[in-house]
């Protein structure tokens, strides 16, 4: 079992990597260790944490499947048999900043992101989408009035909510695709996916922990401090622009639209939106 491993391992080095491999497949690639500390030289995917530096090399990946006609070609059939579909309406969301969509999926590392499964480029699931919009309605639209007690017909379970978004008994009106990464369209950033960080600062404070208190023997929480040793956490974020679809009534679909559009540009799509991630740009597709 031993020397199968060692052979697996060694066909995956990067040395071996084909030029054209799949960033998702490579991200679920096997590691023999994840310590060490988390710095990374400039322009360069080496770090004496081989997470870090296994997040820049997917990163990489990506970034050069974008560069390729294979990744620009599917995306040209899958524009056209959206187009093929009645009462589509096709938009454009553009990253704000960074977005990361898939970070607690399950994985085989910490930290993950949605990556399309045949090419390994990030994307937005129609689900996630959705499940946005009807958030944002719920929240914003469905509490009525200013300090009014009572819902509206857009909260969740209201008439509008239902006729939109559906039941577990009944389906919406209007149909939510998944986003696609337009090819070329994170050029200026330096491709389509980065490696990023999140530094937990005070991680035994966040934890929760306690110490015992030596004039009383009492276990007291533990403070935050100047000296707290930060933890740094690494995953992947992803830019660029994205190929929105809906389709439905007009009248619904424009709604689904416009809710879509402010959740997109309020609250956010995918995690850490309270962090300033996932914040995305609505408008027509012109392409």
């Amino acid at each position: 079992m031993r020397s199968s491993l060692k052979i697996k391992y060694e066909h995956l080095s990067i040395e071996n990597k084909p030029i054209d491999c799949n960033a998702g497949l490579w991200l679920d690639r096997y590691l023999p260790q994840q310590d060490g500390k988390s710095s990374i030289k400039p322009d360069e995917c080496t770090s004496d944490n081989p997470l870090t530096e296994h997040f820049c090399r997917v990163a990489n990946i990506a970034n050069k499947q974008d560069q390729t006609g294979i990744y620009e070609r599917f995306f040209k059939r899958w524009k056209a048999s959206l187009r093929a579909i009645d009462g589509i309406c096709l938009l454009e969301a553009t990253v704000l900043g960074r977005m990361v969509v898939g970070l607690g999926a399950e994985s085989v590392l910490e930290n993950s992101i949605a990556l399309q499964h045949t090419y390994g480029m990030p994307y937005i699931p129609g689900s996630a989408l959705k499940g946005l919009a009807s958030s944002f309605a719920h929240q914003r639209l469905g509490q009525g009035a200013a300090n009014a007690d009572s819902l509206n017909d857009w909260a969740k379970g209201g008439k509008f909510h239902r006729e939109l978004f559906g039941t577990t008994e009944l389906s919406g009106c209007v149909s939510f695709y998944d986003a696609l990464y337009i090819p070329n369209s994170a050029k200026e950033h330096g491709g389509p996916l980065h490696p990023d960080v999140i530094t937990v600062h005070h991680p035994e404070y966040y934890q929760g922990k306690k110490k015992l208190n030596p004039g009383n023997d009492e276990a007291q929480s533990i403070p935050p401090a100047d000296w707290d040793s930060p933890t740094i956490i690494s995953f992947l974020s992803a830019t660029g622009k994205y190929l929105v679809a809906l389709s439905g009534a007009e009248g619904w679909r424009d709604a689904a639209r416009t809710i879509l559009a402010n959740g997109l540009t309020h609250m956010g799509v995918g995690a850490k939106t309270s962090s300033g991630y996932g914040r995305m740009k609505l408008a027509d597709y012109q392409g």
